[in-house]
C-alpha cells in the first residue's frame, strides 16, 4: 500500500526501526543489538555495555579507540570490547529494558556505562507538547520518544491511504484516457475528462487532509496511559523516574556480576 508522502515520519523515525522490547534500535547493523545471544565475557576482554541518547551512540567508536590505546600502553592483557547499547533519542526506562534484555540473551558485562541526563529531563517533559490540535497533552512522557510516529497507521488512516491509492490510480487512468481515447479530439468529451480528473484531485486534496487529522481521540497503543502528572510537577516526575532507572541499572549490573 502506497502512503501519501507528506505522512512518511521525520529522519529520527527513518533512521530506526520498531524494536519488541526496547521499543526502537538502530537500522544499521550494530552486534550488540542483533547478536543472539550478545558477546560473552571472556578471560581475555573487558566487556564494556554503553549506554545512553544519542551522545553515547556517537561517543562509542571514539571510547573504543581510546581504550585500546590506554589498555595497550599501559600492558593490560585484557582487550577492551565496547558494546554500543545506546539509542539515539533514547531515554529512560529504556535503558534497563535494554540490559534486562540483553542479559536474558546470553549477554555478559564486565562493565556498564550510562551516559544519559538530557533526553531523561527534556525528552520526557518535551514528549507531551509535540501533538498539535487543541489537546496537545497527547502522549505519556515516559513513552519512548515520538512512539506514536514509530506505533504506524491507525485502522482508519490505513483505510484513508487505501482510498488515496484507489484516486490516484483513477487519475492516472483520465490522465491517459485524454491521451489516447478515439473520442480525444471531441471538446465534450475533454471537458468531461478534464472534470472527472479535477474532481478526483479535489477527492485526493481532502484525503490528504483527512489522513493529516485521523485518529484524533486517545488511543491506548499510541498515547500511553491516560494519567499523568500535572504539567507544574512534571520535572520533578521525570527526575524521578531517571533517578529510579539508574538505580535500576546498578542493580541490574551487580546480578550480572558487573561494575
Amino acid at each position: 500500500m502506497q502512503i501519501p508522502e507528506f505522512y512518511t515520519p521525520n529522519h529520527e523515525t527513518r533512521r530506526y526501526m520498531t524494536h519488541p522490547f526496547f521499543a526502537f534500535s538502530p537500522k544499521a547493523t550494530y552486534a550488540a543489538l542483533n547478536a543472539t545471544p550478545p558477546r560473552p565475557r571472556r578471560e581475555d576482554t573487558v566487556v564494556i555495555g554503553l549506554l545512553g541518547g544519542s551522545v553515547a551512540e556517537e561517543v562509542e567508536p571514539f571510547l573504543q579507540v581510546a581504550l585500546s590505546r590506554w589498555f595497550a600502553a599501559n600492558e593490560l592483557p585484557r582487550q577492551p570490547v565496547v558494546l554500543n547499547l545506546a539509542l539515539g533519542s533514547g531515554k529512560q526506562p529504556q535503558q534497563p529494558l535494554i540490559v534486562a534484555h540483553t542479559l536474558l540473551l546470553g549477554g555478559e558485562f564486565d562493565l556498564l556505562v550510562n551516559l544519559d541526563g538530557v533526553n531523561e529531563m527534556l525528552g520526557s517533559v518535551g514528549e507531551i507538547h509535540r501533538s498539535a490540535g487543541p489537546n496537545p497533552r497527547r502522549r505519556f512522557p515516559f513513552f519512548p520518544r515520538l512512539w506514536p510516529n514509530r506505533v504506524g497507521l491507525s485502522s482508519a488512516e490505513i483505510l484513508l491511504a487505501g482510498h488515496l491509492g484507489v484516486l490516484r490510480r483513477e487519475q492516472a487512468r483520465r490522465a491517459t484516457l485524454g491521451a489516447s481515447s478515439p473520442l480525444r479530439r471531441s471538446a465534450l468529451f475533454g471537458l468531461l475528462n478534464r472534470y472527472r480528473q479535477e474532481r478526483t484531485v479535489a477527492q485526493i486534496i481532502q484525503r490528504n487532509h483527512e489522513l493529516a487529522t485521523a485518529d484524533p481521540d486517545y488511543n491506548l497503543e499510541k498515547h500511553g496511559p491516560r494519567s499523568w502528572p500535572p504539567e507544574r510537577e512534571l520535572f520533578a516526575v521525570a527526575a524521578r523516574v531517571w533517578y529510579r532507572g539508574s538505580l535500576m541499572l546498578s542493580r541490574l549490573a551487580a546480578l550480572a556480576g558487573a561494575e
